[in-house]
Formats: structure tokens, C-alpha cells, sequence
């Protein structure tokens, strides 16, 4: 079971959503320690998971999980002192297999569940600059068993689509507190 700490180290009050993950089983290849000790990068090679079911709650109009790079703290504070930050992920491979996923948005008044979901991925970047984070990954390769949404507040109130599949082959993604810049390659 991965899901946020009941009491954060520090106050986020900009953090509104968070995410609880439960799964069966999870593989981590060739993880290197020693990079994450000396350098704040995460590398491994593969990451696999199996059967999980992933819970996430959004409450706000820009939801936001993680806290960003603090810019302003302390240099001398004992929190900074104290926690060390990952700065960069790599990642060769990703096979998330048959997870369920659920999905609620307080702030827009919507609901999704997803059954039988199936993602593979390679070459994973993640990235955190002060006030920027970085995403790009290739050979994005998603298929669904089946999506149902309720949304209150639109034209569609309900959404059932069953069998659904996506290709990319590659997808970058920079993302700041007020904008997200996306490029990708090769979308079927």
C-alpha cells in the first residue's frame, strides 16, 4: 500500500489532491542505490506491477500532489537539513498489468472508474527544476477493458466505453504552477 503521510514533515497548504495505491505485487529491477545516495537521481531499470488498484481524489481547479521545489526556505533550516529530495527519475520500462483505477474530482463534480487497465511505457524521464517539472517517456502503449464517468455539470452526464486502446511514440511534458507545455509523436 503506497498513500500520502497523515502529517506532512512540513505545511503544503497548495497540496489539495491526494492518491492511495494498492497492489498485489510490484518489481523493481537493477535499482541503483548508489546514484540516489550521491546524486538525488533515481535510475532502475524496470518497474512492474500487478492487479493494482489505484484511488485518486482531486480537489481543486489545479490539482496538485507533490510539493514543488522550495526556493525560498532557509538554507540553515532543519527540515532542508534533515530530508533529501530526488531531483531526477529514470526509468527503462514500465508494465502496469489488469489495474483498476477510480477517480474523483470534487472540484469539477466528476467521477471515473476504469476496470482492466494495461500500460507499458519505455525510457522514462522525470525531471524537477525549481518552479518546473519535466516528463518525457516513449512508446506509450495503453489499452482498457472498460471507462465509466459521471459528470454533473456538463452536456454528458454519463460515459461507458469498453475496449479502448492508445499508441504514442513519444511524449514530452514541462509543467509549471501556471502552465503545461506538451509535444508528442506518432498518436493512434
Amino acid at each position: 500500500v503506497i498513500q500520502p503521510r497523515q502529517k506532512h514533515l512540513q505545511n503544503y497548504p497548495y497540496i489539495n489532491s491526494t492518491f492511495h495505491l494498492t497492489t498485489r505485487n510490484i518489481l523493481l529491477q537493477k535499482v541503483n542505490i548508489f546514484a540516489l545516495f550521491k546524486t538525488n537521481k533515481l535510475r532502475l531499470l524496470k518497474i512492474e506491477i500487478l492487479e493494482p488498484d489505484i484511488r485518486v481524489e482531486l480537489a481543486g481547479k489545479r490539482n496538485i500532489f507533490l510539493p514543488f521545489a522550495d526556493t525560498t526556505a532557509d538554507s540553515g533550516s532543519g527540515i532542508k537539513n534533515l530530508k533529501r529530495f530526488i531531483d531526477s527519475y529514470f526509468l527503462a520500462e514500465l508494465q502496469l498489468a489488469d489495474a483498476s483505477f477510480h477517480l474523483t474530482n470534487k472540484g469539477r463534480q466528476r467521477e471515473f472508474k476504469v476496470d482492466k487497465l494495461n500500460i507499458s511505457f519505455a525510457s522514462l524521464m522525470l525531471n524537477q527544476q525549481t518552479g518546473r517539472d519535466l516528463l518525457s517517456f516513449k512508446q506509450v502503449n495503453l489499452r482498457v477493458g472498460k471507462i465509466s464517468g459521471k459528470l454533473q455539470n456538463e452536456a454528458f452526464r454519463n460515459i461507458d466505453l469498453k475496449n479502448f486502446s492508445l499508441d504514442i511514440d513519444s511524449l514530452n511534458i514541462q509543467n509549471s504552477m501556471d502552465t503545461v507545455i506538451f509535444h508528442f509523436a506518432k498518436f493512434n
